[in-house]
């Protein structure tokens, strides 16, 4: 019922107190009570009208323009409102920043291919694999950065060398050991260098899966066998030169590694650099 409905069956106004809005309330009990009691009476007066207009008024006064269920009801809609668009505006939010973040990722990846076209050619990438590296020196700039200059004093024509520095233990002594192994492991299956040199025991677990290239036309070089390292792949069963170790020291002149390590040179079996990495291991096993 409306306010306005309540107070015109009451006779009242806004205005009326309360005590004027009990008394009229009271008189229309006493009306009704003498008209039940008088059959004959023309205009019966019900008493459902006269109470719903009663709380009407009541719990206007008390709670103001709405009886409390209606308040109540009202709140719960404003509540669900802002909880609802809440989280349409945090998913809105977080779309908004993954893309941001993936359009950046772009970006980068633009920017670094850009950067990667405007160097020359590479002439050659090597992988320096094992672990005659001291830990601490594993991803040191500086010490790839004096292996690439040891390499260009001796192949000048050579615009431009990648090089990474991928140190794994043998002797796993504690659990920093086996997260570096797992670590050297993963760089190892993830990039692609042209040329790998490792050490000795290195050479031999990789050398029968079958990710060298044989070296088949240095067999006749004149090498002793302390130099040539063969294995036996899967793919044929056949024993094949894949290593060739390396005796010219100045490729780590500057750099500190452990001087009595063999270091076995072999090349990427899909290497795009294969006449460069073999003019490499020429030069530097002294033949």
């Amino acid at each position: 019922m409306e306010i306005n409905e309540a107070y015109k069956i009451f006779n009242c106004s806004e205005e009326s107190t309360d005590e004027e809005i009990d008394r009229h309330y009271f008189m229309w009990i006493k009306k009704e009570k003498a008209s039940r009691n008088n059959p004959d009476a023309n205009d019966p007066i019900d008493l459902e009208i006269i109470n719903h207009a009663y709380e009407t008024i009541k719990k206007h006064r008390e709670h103001g323009t709405l009886p409390p269920n209606d308040s109540k009801t009202l709140r719960a809609k404003v509540e669900h409102f802002f909880t609802y668009y809440k989280l349409q505006t945090l998913g809105i939010l977080v779309l908004i920043i993954v893309s941001v973040a993936a359009f950046q990722t772009i970006l980068d990846q633009r920017q670094e291919q850009a950067e990667l076209n405007s160097l020359p050619k590479e002439s050659v990438s090597i992988m320096f694999y094992g672990s005659y590296f001291e830990p601490g020196l594993a991803a040191s700039e500086k010490d790839e950065n004096k292996i690439v200059e040891n390499i260009l004093t001796a192949f000048p024509e050579w615009e431009r060398i990648t090089t990474t520095l991928n140190y794994s233990p043998h002797e796993l002594t504690d659990g920093s050991d086996i997260g570096i192994q797992q670590k050297s492991a993963a760089i190892l299956a993830l990039e692609k260098p042209d040329l790998y040199i490792m050490d000795l025991d290195y050479f031999n677990l990789h050398a029968p899966s079958g990710m060298f290239h044989p070296l088949n036309e240095l067999e006749s070089g004149g090498e002793t066998s302390r130099l040539l390292h063969y294995a036996q792949t899967g793919e044929d069963g056949k024993e094949q030169l894949y290593g060739i170790e390396l005796t010219n020291e100045s490729l780590f002149n500057g750099v500190p590694v452990h001087d009595q390590t063999r270091k076995i040179a072999a090349i990427r079996k899909d290497s795009g650099n294969k006449e460069n990495a073999l003019a490499f291991m020429k030069e530097f096993s002294g033949q």
